[in-house]
């Protein structure tokens, strides 16, 4: 949701007209505020596969499949939605930000429009990317995704850093995608407390017991905890909130360290203010677990299986800050020069016509 943000703004001071947002929800997912609130077109939601956790913590992938199964009408459905609604505003160009539904009416229609399919999962297939042979099964699960995912698409892979090209394989490594609003961020400071990015609250117990055992530092929680008030604060130290960009954005300018799932976003958003990363993948996923072990490559962080918070009192600050910032910065002219070069395939294909 940040990196389609980001890429709004960027398209804004383009002067490109972002026609229509198609959001692919599950039933187990609200769409944050914040998110509709950043595009002034229209907004539809549609049925989409998401992942099943077990306790709010791991993915189930048994339950995930069967979900998937059991749901597969809706998502067919789905598709049709989203063909019509192409054909309705005839777009240059769709810009897919891994959503499977875009990928399955690239594959059951073929009169769709240019399309670019954007990722970090793209860069698994990289020769430069790390090796696992953690979760094999999981990771070959995963290739075959992004090919359903990308189907006729140019592929954009968000990297940590930079790599070359794949154009054999209509890959092109991009800078992470990271919204406006980090950037108007001048001064980061460190006022001493913690911020934490769980999204999934079966976490926050770890969360509690280690605060109950270190009660004089400070943490600020982020989870998507239903019904769980916009803020609430279990003492004076620990505060829990509901998802929310902006404030979220903000507390990280003043934090000390950040702790998270290992979401692709957030190691970025922190490693660009220079802040400390302890990463915590999310049981079973293993886009999560390649994730913090890319980063800690990277020099951005520590990787763990525990939210064990105080490795983050001893962390360095000598990391590859300025190298990772220079290539963020080429993120906008990068993106640009792709879509349009993408989008132009429909003229010269209507200029043959």
């Amino acid at each position: 949701m940040t990196q389609a943000i980001a890429l709004k703004q960027a398209l804004d001071r383009a002067d490109h007209e972002v026609c229509g947002v198609a959001v692919g929800q599950s039933h187990a997912r609200e769409i944050p505020p914040f998110f509709r609130e950043a595009f002034d077109c229209p907004f539809r939601t549609i049925a989409s596969p998401s992942f099943v956790f077990k306790d709010n913590r791991g993915i189930s992938m048994t339950a995930t499949s069967w979900s998937t199964l059991t749901h597969f009408t809706d998502y067919m459905k789905s598709v049709k939605e989203l063909k019509a609604w192409c054909d309705e505003e005839k777009p240059d160009l769709v810009i897919n930000f891994y959503e499977p539904i875009a990928g399955l009416m690239n594959r059951f229609h073929s009169d769709t429009p240019p399309s670019m399919a954007i990722g970090h999962q793209y860069m698994l297939e990289h020769p430069s990317y790390i090796r696992s042979e953690k979760m094999a099964m999981q990771r070959q699960g995963m290739i075959f995704w992004n090919r359903m995912v990308g189907y006729r698409s140019v592929k954009a892979a968000l990297s940590f850093y930079e790599a070359e090209d794949m154009p054999d394989k209509q890959t092109f490594v991009v800078p992470p995608l990271l919204r406006q609003q980090l950037f108007d961020i001048k001064r980061p400071r460190n006022e001493g407390f913690l911020l934490i990015y769980l999204v999934n609250h079966g976490y926050a117990k770890e969360i509690r017991e280690w605060h109950e055992k270190n009660p004089e530092v400070g943490i600020h929680c982020f989870y998507d905890k239903p019904g769980a008030p916009e803020e609430e604060t279990v003492n004076g130290n620990l505060t829990f909130h509901r998802l929310h960009g902006e404030k979220f954005l903000k507390l990280m300018a003043r934090c000390r360290g950040v702790v998270c799932t290992a979401g692709f976003e957030s190691v970025c958003e922190a490693a660009y203010l220079r802040k400390p990363l302890l990463m915590v993948p999310v049981e079973n996923h293993v886009e999560q677990d390649m994730n913090a072990i890319d980063a800690q490559k990277a020099g951005f962080g520590f990787r763990s299986t525990t939210f064990e918070l105080s490795r983050l009192e001893d962390a360095e600050t000598d990391k590859p800050y300025e190298v990772f910032r220079d290539w963020v910065g080429r993120a906008e002219n990068r993106f640009l020069d792709l879509i349009e070069s993408t989008a132009a395939r429909k003229l010269k294909q209507v200029a043959s016509v």
